[in-house]
């Protein structure tokens, strides 16, 4: 069994049912909607398509949404492009009417926040241009790199502290439509402090199903960096957004970053997501080059959770490939010793399920790797165990389908919807049946049962059993 979760773009690639089983059947465990393309009757039409895809596999798929989040972008430009020559000066503007062969922007307020000898990145870093001065809504800029800039193209400001939300008025409309819609996971964009990832919470809050909803957190900017120990308490999820990360911050510091990102997930019991360009070329080769085979293994190496595809999936040319390919460097990697947990502690400072995790991990290399089922009605504990990476096949076993989905983007876990007893004792007896039905769990071997005394209530895990099946 893949450990290593695998999250899949859905795009014009992928949008048949046919096409999103063979995903699944290849390694997709989640499918991520990326709200800065589509409109709410496509994403839809999406979901609905993915829903049956689960039902013909009976497997869970979760379901991230992905907000665009506060992306600045250049207005419209002759389709040809506008050719920036290095050197040579060019003049952004956030008016709305601009004088003629200035070049529009989409932050109305960006002439306030940039400032003298900051730098302009555009196109993913590609062009780059610095400030040389700022007279009214003008920003006049030299050319550093240049090349052809056409309409539309992303604008990031590294070390710029920009005064703008996390979350845009279509972000809000988005997330409303998310939570109605039933997705599992929504991602926000552009996090700089804590307090963009509580305006989220409490957007969600408002509602029953909003409240159950994980948030992923995208690390995509220093400040979120910066911060990140306070950010990560706040967050389900960690997503580790090196497209824009890779320009925000300096590329050859991402690789250090990231490893940090993810040690610092797991020890606090969050799943987490690497991302971007992992087998880009894979959007127009049905290979791909050894250093993105190296990337993904690497990424499997650190304790990821998960990796992602994004355009490989959603409007690449060998969309089913690219996952078989990454769930074959995934199995590869995690059959070598080199994504082994070297060591781990299990501290009494920790709470009861982290206590539970911890100790599972050790009781069942103590017993030869043995299986572990854990009833959960959350999904907390399953998690807390995935964190100790161990050796052995987590099933968790929940009555709810909520949160076997949201399970799927936690390592190593095999989540299995059931209906649930009153008694803790017949809860574990039909888990095991369930589990030896399906052919998950083989006779005669002893297994390791994580559970609690009180069914319906999350957290309340603190009983661990051996049993022989």
């Amino acid at each position: 069994m893949k450990r290593t979760k695998i999250v899949c773009t859905i795009g014009p690639a992928c949008d048949t049912v046919a096409t999103m089983v063979a995903l699944g059947k290849a390694g997709m465990n989640v499918a991520r909607l990326n709200f800065s393309h589509g409109t709410y009757a496509s994403h839809a039409s999406l979901l609905t398509r993915l829903r049956k895809a689960e039902r013909s596999l009976d497997q869970p798929f979760g379901i991230l949404q992905d907000l665009q989040g506060p992306k600045i972008r250049v207005g419209d430009l002759p389709k040809e492009g506008v050719k920036l020559v290095d050197g040579k000066p060019v003049v952004f503007t956030t008016s709305a009417r601009p004088v003629r062969g200035d070049i529009t922007v989409s932050l109305p307020g960006l002439h306030h926040d940039v400032k003298r000898g900051e730098r302009l990145l555009l196109d993913d870093g590609l062009l780059e241009c610095v400030v040389r001065r700022i007279e009214g809504r003008r920003i006049h800029c030299e050319v550093i790199h240049g090349g052809t800039l056409t309409s539309h193209k992303g604008l990031n400001l590294p070390g710029t502290k920009l005064r703008i939300p996390a979350l845009s008025k279509k972000d809000l409309a988005d997330a409303a439509w998310g939570v109605a819609a039933g997705v599992d996971f929504i991602a926000l964009s552009f996090i700089r402090s804590p307090n963009d990832v509580l305006d989220l919470r409490r957007i969600l809050n408002r509602t029953k199903d909003g409240k159950h909803i994980m948030v992923v957190g995208k690390i995509e900017k220093q400040e979120a960096i910066d911060r990140f120990d306070d950010i990560l308490p706040l967050l389900d999820v960690v997503m580790v957004a090196r497209g824009d990360l890779g320009i925000e911050t300096p590329a050859p510091k991402v690789p250090v970053i990231q490893k940090q990102l993810i040690a610092a997930s797991r020890s606090a019991g969050k799943p987490v997501i690497v991302a971007t360009q992992m087998l880009d070329s894979m959007q127009r080769n049905p290979r791909p080059t050894r250093a993105e085979v190296s990337d993904v293994a690497n990424a499997v190496a650190d304790h990821a959770d998960a990796v992602m595809l994004s355009g490989e999936t959603a409007t690449g040319q060998y969309p089913v490939d690219a996952v078989r390919m990454m769930a074959e460097t995934a199995r590869a990697t995690e059959a070598s010793p080199f994504d082994d947990l070297a060591s781990f502690n299990v501290s009494a400072e920790r709470d009861i399920p982290e206590l539970i995790g911890g100790s599972v991990r050790v009781a069942s290399d103590a017993l030869d790797h043995a299986p572990i089922v854990v009833l959960t009605s959350s999904g907390r504990t399953a998690r807390e165990v995935s964190a100790y990476r161990p050796e052995a096949t987590i099933h968790a076993v929940t009555n709810d389908v909520r949160v076997a989905r949201q399970l799927q983007v936690s390592w190593g876990v095999r989540a299995t919807v059931t209906s649930t007893t009153s008694r803790p004792d017949q809860r574990a007896k039909r888990a095991v049946s369930l589990l030896q039905r399906a052919k998950r769990l083989p006779r005669g071997q002893r297994v390791i049962v994580v559970g609690g005394p009180t069914p319906g209530k999350s957290g309340t895990a603190n009983r661990i059993e051996v049993v022989t099946v």
